[in-house]
């Protein structure tokens, strides 16, 4: 029996390249380590709520629907465990190709893996979005299992959110490292319950702060009181706002089955301080230049949340109010197209309940213009994407920072790093070129209704450039494996790019497929039990080819485990 015939990989076309933005994380601070287990105008630009070309064919992709008779016990057989095969695009095929010019999403080599449980413990159906960070707006789905997964993220501290029918959710702070897996694992069978207190520097109650955890929100009441029930348990986060106060985050361990005494938790909000930002200078864009604050101490406690702020839209020729800022030395860095600050970074040391005013300029720089056209006229209200090859060594070189900076915070991702905009009624856009950080870029471009695109290489010495928008390729393969010659069905479970498929029984007289593969290079690993039985990154999948391999499965997953090894594994003999 074949793999799902449903081709749900269709449009996985650039999912090495997913994200918005990001940058690496070497290690982690024991003080900052989360747990492991456990709009912007048309014309402007808009980082993190319009996805990339990339992204948009990616978020697409549909879950495998199993095929009637192909789930796991469906067939009579006493092998204990499946064959796992790992299937993961290297190297898309239809994106160009340049010596010397890394592909698109090399620096997307973070992995998480997890798995989501219900009120009994068992596996629940959820989704896993990432609504802060380098992978902000990227959903995950768990399979029957719970189980979830991704190899191809971008390296950073990110928030994600776990949401579900009958889920009560929650929001944690996962640490994704290069090429390092990461676990995250959440269960909903034993609840906890946070309460507290949150008082002014005077040690006076706060009425009416809100106080949120995971997905529940309460407001102090005029003791400054909060409770909030029916929380997941293991490592969180607290975040508390109240308008005239710096805003207030700290991690919080939230204890199954257990109420947390009253007295300890207690919260204290400074007066939050202002920032009158002076913007200079009428060159760049069209629309808004984008603001982005951060912690000028990077080994600072991390109790603010920046990436709730991050990008603030600011109109040059004019004064701009910031209010409910911490007391603190800020970094204030601002981004326009076709513009940049003759001081990219300015360093404010901000006094509670005070006002400071930050003056900045923008002077011209060098722009990446061009038009989108569908056939031969301009299209508008098209998104346009230049992103750099590699994410994470383009916010490397811009910030010039050791890599421990990346490490201080949940950070929004730059336009260094991709920028979009949308093109204006006569199809033209302006992007900043950054050559200067990442001399060659991809510059791609995808209708309101993304069923066009168009993508290339552009390098330093491009300044105008012409898209031609065609229809999406819709193109697949088939990867297809002989394997050891057998006599009952066997288990398989299947991951592509990290994230699980549904599991079936391989018929022994068939081949095992997988079919709906994007054109492009995969990589292919399959093991048993502790048996590594193939690892190889060098399967290209042409559209509508199939692409053979070879898979020999040890003697024990031919003929099955005996009784006594079924119980060993808790597990009833299924002959």
């Amino acid at each position: 029996m074949k793999s799902n015939r449903n081709s749900p990989l269709l449009l996985i076309l650039l999912a090495i390249a997913l994200g918005v933005g990001g940058w690496f994380i070497l290690d982690s601070s024991p003080a900052a380590q989360p747990a492991d287990l456990g709009g912007s105008s048309l014309a402007g630009p808009n980082i993190g709520d319009e996805p990339s070309l990339a992204k948009a064919k990616v978020s697409a992709a549909r879950l495998p629907e199993p095929r009637a008779g192909d789930s796991i016990g469906s067939k009579l057989n006493n092998i204990l465990w499946p064959l796992e095969v790992e299937l993961d695009l290297l190297e898309p095929g239809d994106i160009p190709k340049v010596k010397g010019v890394s592909a698109l999403g090399a620096g997307a080599v973070a992995i998480l893996r997890g798995r989501v449980g219900g009120d009994s413990d068992s596996g629940a159906m959820a989704t896993v979005t990432f609504v802060e960070g380098p992978n902000k707006g990227r959903v995950l789905q768990t399979d029957a299992e719970g189980k979830f997964g991704a190899t191809n993220l971008l390296p950073g501290l990110a928030i994600v959110e776990i949401t579900g029918d009958r889920l009560v959710g929650a929001r944690r702070e996962v640490r994704l490292r290069q090429r390092r897996e990461t676990l995250l694992n959440i269960g909903f069978g034993r609840l906890g319950t946070l309460q507290g207190q949150v008082l002014d520097k005077g040690g006076d109650p706060l009425e009416a702060v809100r106080v949120q955890v995971d997905m529940g929100v309460s407001y102090t009441d005029e003791e400054g009181h909060f409770w909030l029930p029916n929380l997941a348990s293991g490592l969180s986060f607290v975040e508390l706002s109240l308008d005239g106060f710096a805003a207030h985050r700290e991690n919080v361990n939230i204890t199954a089955n257990h109420v947390v005494d009253p007295n300890r938790l207690k919260y204290v909000m400074a007066p939050g301080a202002t920032l009158n930002l002076d913007l200079k200078g009428m060159v760049g864009g069209p629309g808004p230049a984008l603001v982005y604050l951060s912690a000028g101490n990077p080994k600072g406690s991390r109790t603010f949340p920046f990436y709730a702020r991050n990008p603030i839209e600011v109109n040059p020729g004019g004064v701009t109010s910031i209010p409910n800022l911490p007391r603190e030395l800020i970094s204030v860095r601002v981004f326009r197209p076709g513009a940049e600050c003759t001081t990219p970074m300015r360093n404010i040391n901000l006094q509670a309940g005070q006002e400071r005013t930050l003056e900045m300029e923008l002077k011209s720089t060098m722009k990446l213009t061009g038009i989108v056209k569908a056939d031969g006229a301009p299209a508008a209200g098209v998104l346009v994407t230049l992103q750099a090859p590699n994410e994470v060594e383009a916010a490397l070189g811009y910030y010039r920072q050791p890599a421990n900076f990346l490490e201080s915070d949940v950070m929004a991702p730059i336009p260094v790093s991709v920028q979009t905009v949308r093109t204006g009624s006569d199809g033209r856009f302006t992007l900043t070129a950054w050559s200067d950080i990442t001399p060659s870029r991809y510059l791609s471009a995808m209708s309101s209704n993304g069923e066009l695109t168009a993508i290339k290489i552009v390098g330093a010495k491009d300044e105008v450039v012409e898209l031609d928008l065609e229809p999406r390729a819709e193109g697949a393969g088939v990867l297809s494996f002989e394997v050891t010659d057998r006599f009952q069905g066997l288990p398989i479970a299947w991951r592509v790019n990290g994230e699980p498929m549904d599991p079936f029984v391989l018929d022994p007289a068939d081949d095992l497929e997988f079919e709906g593969l994007a054109p492009g290079r995969w990589g292919v690993r399959a093991r048993w039990d502790h048996w590594e039985l193939m690892e190889s990154n060098d399967y290209e999948i042409r559209d509508e080819e199939t692409a053979t391999g070879f898979i020999e499965l040890p003697e024990d997953a031919v003929i099955g485990q005996d009784p006594e090894t079924w119980l060993r594994a808790g597990k009833e003999y299924p002959l």
